[in-house]
């Protein structure tokens, strides 16, 4: 079963990335032009130009599914909330916020618009947990409190986009998410700190998994849960901010990808670590290409393109809640 699904979604992946470079708005470039490619056909500068954007925008989507998926995965489980992800607990929203603070105020260097999001995205987070144990700490009250504090963050961020204006590009496209006006400068200086946090929670997936069987288990086998739980809401806020500095908050993947990985290959967190670096991955880029052709040559926000996907996995959590206890 588990091999049949790795073999399925890396066929799913390619095909995929296929259709991503193949299909846009410019209907010039399809494909043929992707054959040409292939066959090693000489192709025109509008050709290399459409391709080469193409490329960047899958690059960029791949890197977002990773980076929100694999957050998504660590924090259900240090959480034990199976609806816990960036988007609805505040970080990505909180991240947005902090990109467009620093644009705010006339810092455009991609190291300080990252700096102000991964700072903003550690504070929401910590007043989602201040609200939570005050409201007694339970999944609910996580839940509960994350979605409130990032629906007042996202109207604080619908506000500072409509006074930014043009300066920030593709705003209502970037509030809601999209990888449209990515830059390749963007996204390479993003990778390695995804790379890096993705890195860090497999480092730390052994006693991740020891969170399965309570607290108490947990520490009685030297696991520090305390540290162990600001280790990867930090990890899950590095890698979230990241891709939000340059995507937007994009809602949805770090919940739907992490669970569609677990469905296939269970709660071992070492193996769903890897599986979800995949699903996310695929999820983003499938959503991506949706979003560019649904309504072309208009593009669609990758949010609305992500809750389709996720709202069916929100469903079967809800039917099936008593699968996860905690």
């Amino acid at each position: 079963m588990r091999r049949a699904f790795l073999a399925i979604l890396a066929v799913a992946t390619l095909l995929a990335v296929a259709a991503s470079l193949a299909l846009g708005s410019y209907r010039g470039v399809g494909p043929c032009t992707l054959a040409k490619l292939l066959s090693g056909s000489p192709l025109s500068p509008v050709e290399r130009w459409v391709l080469a954007r193409r490329l960047l925008r899958t690059v960029a989507a791949a890197l977002l599914g990773i980076g929100l998926g694999v957050s998504g995965a660590g924090l259900q489980y240090v959480l034990r909330n199976p609806l816990a992800d960036p988007y609805l607990l505040g970080l990505a929203s909180g991240a947005a916020l902090g990109a467009l603070g620093a644009i705010a105020l006339g810092l455009y260097d991609p190291y300080a618009v990252y700096s102000f999001a991964f700072l903003a995205a550690l504070l929401t987070f910590a007043m989602v947990l201040v609200v939570s144990i005050l409201a007694g700490m339970s999944p609910l009250a996580m839940v509960v409190a994350g979605v409130t504090i990032s629906y007042t963050v996202s109207a604080i961020n619908t506000v500072l986009v409509m006074m930014l204006e043009e300066r920030v590009r593709g705003s209502f496209l970037w509030l809601f998410g999209s990888v449209a006006y990515a830059l390749e400068d963007e996204v390479i200086r993003t990778a390695p700190i995804v790379v890096a946090a993705v890195l860090w929670l497999f480092a730390r997936a052994r006693a991740i998994n020891t969170l399965i069987l309570g607290e108490e288990a947990a520490e009685s086998t030297g696991v520090d849960v305390r540290r162990l739980r600001a280790e990867v809401v930090v990890a899950g806020a590095l890698a979230t901010a990241g891709v939000v500095a340059y995507a937007g908050p994009v809602g949805f993947l770090g919940l739907a990808a992490p669970w569609l990985a677990r469905l296939a290959v269970g709660s071992d967190f070492r193996r769903l670590v890897i599986v979800t670096g995949a699903t996310g991955p695929l999820l983003a880029i499938v959503a991506d290409t949706v979003a560019r052709i649904a309504l072309a040559p208009q593009e669609i926000p990758l949010t609305a393109v992500t809750s389709v996907i996720g709202t069916p996995v929100l469903v079967y959590l809800l039917i099936k809640r008593r699968m996860w206890r905690g």
